[in-house]
C-alpha cells in the first residue's frame, strides 16, 4: 500500500512540474481587435479594429480561399456596417442609445510580417442630458466560441480633455456584455456569479470533488479536505492571473480528467485492502491535483478578461463563486450520507460506491482521450 500511494504521488509531482515548465499559453486576442470608446460631453466616441474572423458568421470569403482580402471586405461594406451597428451597443438606465455617423474603412495591415486585411470602425454614440453610459456590447463572436477576443480601453474626459476615469476590459463570446467603471462591489458580485458557473458548467471539477467525498469522512477531515482542494486551486489561479503563469489548455484539460483517475483508483484500491489512507498523505494528493484544477479556472478567467484595476476583487469574487458551489454540493453530500445512515441504509451505499467510482474512472477517461 505504501509503495503504491508513494508510486502515485510521485506520479502527482511530476505532472505538476511538467505543467509548470509547459510553455505559457498564447491570449486570443488577435493583433487587430481592439476597440477604445472616450465618453466626453454628450457623446461617447468608439473607434473598433476588427480582424475579419470577428465577423466569420458574415461569409466574407467569397473566392473560397481561406483568406478575406480588402477587395472581399469593400464588396460586403454595407453588410459590414449593418453588423456593427446592431452588435456595438451603448446603454445608459434608460436603454440603449443611438450610433451616429457610423464610418467604415476597410484597409491593410501588417501583423507579424504578413498583409492582413483590417475593419476600422468609427462612430459616435449620444448620451442623454445629465445621464452616464453604464453598460457597452460587443457581439462579434458565437457564443460558447474560445477562438477570439477583444481588448478594450474606455477613458471618461472632462470638458477641457483631462482624463476623469479609465477602465481596460476583454470582451470575449462568454462576455460580451461589460459595466462601464463599475463599483468593488459590483466586480465582486459580478465574478462570484462567473465562478460558480464556471464550476457548475465544468462537470471534471464537480466529479473530482465527489469522488474525494465519496469515501465518507467525518466533519474534520472534511474541512481539511475541502481547505486542501481551495488552498491548491487557489494558488495556480491565483498565479495565473497576477504572474502570467499559465499552461495551454490542450494539456490542462486531459491533465484535469487524469486527476480524477488516480484519485479514484487510489481510492478504491485503499478500500479493498481494507487500508485507509493517512490524512496526511490524503490531504497531499488532493492539493496536488487542485493545483492542476486550478490551472483550468486560470485558463477561464483569463479568457473571460480582467480590468487591470479591479483585478483583486475580480480574483476574490471567482474563488468565492467557486467556494460556494463547492461548500454546497459537499454539505448536501455529507447529508445525504448522514440520512442513509440514520435510516439503516448506509449498506446500500458502501454497495454502490464501487459502482459509482468505475462510472468515474470511465466517464473521466473518456474525457482524457476526448481531450488529448
Amino acid at each position: 500500500m505504501k509503495l503504491g500511494n508513494h508510486v502515485l504521488g510521485r506520479l502527482l509531482t511530476t505532472l505538476v512540474l511538467g505543467l509548470g515548465v509547459w510553455p505559457a499559453a498564447h491570449s486570443h486576442v488577435l493583433a487587430l481587435d481592439r476597440a477604445s470608446l472616450n465618453v466626453r460631453g454628450d457623446g461617447a466616441y468608439m473607434v473598433l479594429s476588427l480582424a475579419p474572423a470577428a465577423l466569420a458568421d458574415l461569409a466574407l470569403d467569397d473566392d473560397g480561399d481561406g483568406t478575406v482580402s480588402v477587395a472581399e471586405l469593400q464588396a460586403h461594406r454595407a453588410q459590414i456596417q449593418d453588423a456593427i451597428s446592431q452588435r456595438a451597443q451603448l446603454r445608459d438606465g434608460q436603454g440603449a442609445l443611438a450610433l451616429e455617423a457610423l464610418f467604415v474603412q476597410m484597409e491593410a495591415h501588417t501583423v507579424s510580417g504578413a498583409q492582413q486585411a483590417g475593419i476600422t470602425a468609427m462612430g459616435k454614440f449620444t448620451l442623454r442630458p445629465g445621464a452616464l453610459p453604464t453598460d457597452w456590447s460587443l457581439a462579434f463572436w458565437p457564443e460558447g466560441s474560445s477562438a477570439y477576443a477583444l481588448q478594450a480601453k474606455v477613458t471618461r474626459q472632462a470638458e477641457d480633455g483631462s482624463t476623469v476615469q479609465q477602465q481596460n476590459m476583454v470582451f470575449s463570446a462568454g462576455r460580451q456584455a461589460q459595466r462601464l467603471f463599475p463599483s468593488a462591489g459590483a466586480v465582486l458580485v459580478d465574478y462570484m456569479v462567473l465562478g460558480a458557473r464556471h464550476i457548475l458548467d465544468g462537470p471534471d471539477h464537480l466529479l473530482f470533488l465527489l469522488v474525494v467525498l465519496a469515501t465518507g469522512m467525518a466533519w474534520s477531515t472534511l474541512v481539511l479536505t475541502l481547505s486542501a482542494f481551495t488552498l491548491g486551486h487557489a494558488s495556480t489561479l491565483a498565479l495565473g492571473v497576477l504572474a502570467q503563469w499559465t499552461v495551454s489548455p490542450a494539456l490542462a484539460e486531459p491533465a484535469i480528467a487524469l486527476t480524477i483517475i488516480l484519485m479514484a483508483l487510489l481510492d478504491e484500491r485503499a478500500r479493498r485492502r481494507a487500508i485507509p489512507i493517512p490524512a496526511a498523505q490524503r490531504m497531499a494528493l488532493v492539493f496536488a491535483c487542485a493545483l492542476v484544477h486550478g490551472l483550468g479556472f486560470a485558463s477561464a478567467l483569463t479568457e473571460i478578461g480582467l480590468d487591470p484595476g479591479t483585478v483583486g476583487w475580480s480574483l476574490l469574487g471567482f474563488n468565492l463563486g467557486i467556494e460556494l458551489v463547492q461548500i454546497t454540493i459537499a454539505a448536501c453530500f455529507t447529508l445525504l450520507l448522514a440520512m442513509l445512515a440514520r435510516w439503516g441504509h448506509a449498506s446500500a451505499f458502501r454497495w454502490l460506491r464501487p459502482i459509482a467510482m468505475g462510472a468515474a474512472i470511465g466517464l473521466a477517461g473518456l474525457w482524457f482521450v476526448q481531450r488529448l
